[in-house]
């Protein structure tokens, strides 16, 4: 090897060596895709005995609510260097309640289980396919002491497309590992990479990482090691599933009801019913946009909604983009105009870029309406309330007049 190891190796790891290869396979809910998965890397790796004289292929069930473990089981039945591996339950919990922890726990119980000199890990989704790791062997035939499969080497062949969202998203994130912490690396992030097995268990050892970011701090660890690290083009086809715009769409949707909750937790639950009754109102006042919000016009606002609808548009194309929100040559081509003139738009389209990629902005416009005008009512029955009257019943009477008014 052209590396020498100078990280610690791990404790309590099975022998290393005893196969030529193992592959680990992280799994979470994975009941539908695993029998295929399984069944084509086990037939690649038995027709090519030469480089995989001897083998395993662990999958680790990281809490899954579904028939994974059973699928794995049933190929197990068949072909036993099939091995399943199961997160531990919770200290002070029945064994039977074992809790999803992210694909980066997965990962590291799987490398720690392996016994193998090198150690291929790999999405259940097979996006780039299973004899693809035949170019990661040749990296590391040549000394490298890991080799990554990428997206983004010049010879990559992308078969099926991602979401654009996807793509935009992954691209920005790369941009901030690689000024951040894996300088030179292009593609951190897709799941196909191989290992030397000893300097993988020494690394994954150390890890602490338990989701995603777990290829970043792993990368990291051999970039400070100075081991190095092949980027491979290969072939690769987005699988759909469990993407990262749906994660991201859940996400949005889980931070938005949580701080809904906790502020109504705070609140009496009078002031709940104000708030909520004029929620219902502003609902009822735009039930025709919500009713087809892609298609609807408010037949009263000229060109305002195209207006604001473009600006959420560009803005988020902009924030997600990494171009300047402040400027855009869409409008006065070629000289372009100062976005900066319609302050007002960007204060709200900045922040709610995120809603704008994810849902569209003719969701941000309907949204920016209905919660405005009910932001704004609370707003005042909460400062006629404090400041002026004692009864709930004139403050929220007084919040509606006042915004009928401003109407």
């Amino acid at each position: 090897m052209l590396h020498s190891s100078s990280l610690p190796a791990a404790t309590g790891v099975p022998a290393p060596g005893t196969v030529d290869l193992t592959v680990v396979v992280p799994a979470y809910n994975e009941e539908h895709r695993l029998p295929r998965t399984l069944d084509a890397i086990c037939r690649y790796l038995r027709s090519s005995p030469g480089r995989h004289a001897g083998w395993e292929l662990i999958v680790v069930d990281d809490g899954s609510t579904d028939a994974t473990a059973a699928a794995v089981r049933e190929a197990a039945a068949a072909e036993p260097r099939i091995r399943l591996v199961g997160s531990p339950p919770d200290p002070g919990l029945p064994a039977s309640h074992v809790r999803n922890h992210g694909k980066g726990h997965a990962v590291r119980l799987g490398v720690l289980a392996s016994r193998g000199g090198r150690v291929l890990v790999t999405d259940a989704d097979l996006a780039p396919p299973i004899e693809e790791v035949a170019l990661l062997h040749d990296q590391l035939d040549v000394g490298y002491a890991a080799a990554i499969g990428s997206r983004a080497q010049g010879g990559a062949r992308v078969e099926v497309c991602q979401h654009p969202l996807r793509k935009l998203l992954g691209r920005v994130g790369n941009q901030v590992i690689r000024a951040v912490a894996v300088p030179g690396v292009r593609d951190t992030q897709c799941g196909f990479k191989l290992f030397d097995g000893d300097e993988a268990r020494a690394v994954f050892g150390r890890s602490r990482v338990d989701g995603w970011g777990i290829d970043v701090e792993i990368l990291r660890m051999f970039h400070e090691a100075k081991w190095p690290v092949a980027e491979v083009p290969v072939r690769w086809a987005h699988q759909g599933g469990q993407g990262a715009c749906a994660g991201l769409r859940r996400s949005v949707l889980e931070l938005v009801r949580l701080r809904v909750r906790s502020a109504l937790r705070r609140m009496r639950p009078a002031d709940r019913v104000v708030v909520l009754g004029y929620l219902l109102v502003f609902l009822w006042l735009f039930k025709g946009l919500w009713a087809d919000v892609d298609r609807s016009y408010l037949a009263d606002s000229g060109q305002d909604q195209n207006q604001w609808e473009w600006f959420f548009a560009v803005t988020a194309h902009h924030v997600f983009g990494l171009h300047d929100p402040f400027f855009t040559i869409l409008q006065n081509h070629p000289l372009g105009v100062n976005l900066m003139a319609n302050t007002a738009m960007l204060g709200l389209s900045v922040p709610l870029a995120p809603v704008t990629a994810l849902f569209g902005p003719a969701v941000t416009w309907a949204l920016v309406l209905t919660g405005g005008l009910t932001a704004t009512a609370a707003a005042w029955y909460w400062l006629l309330l404090r400041r002026f009257v004692r009864s709930r019943r004139a403050a929220a009477l007084g919040g509606a007049c006042a915004l009928s008014h401003r109407r």
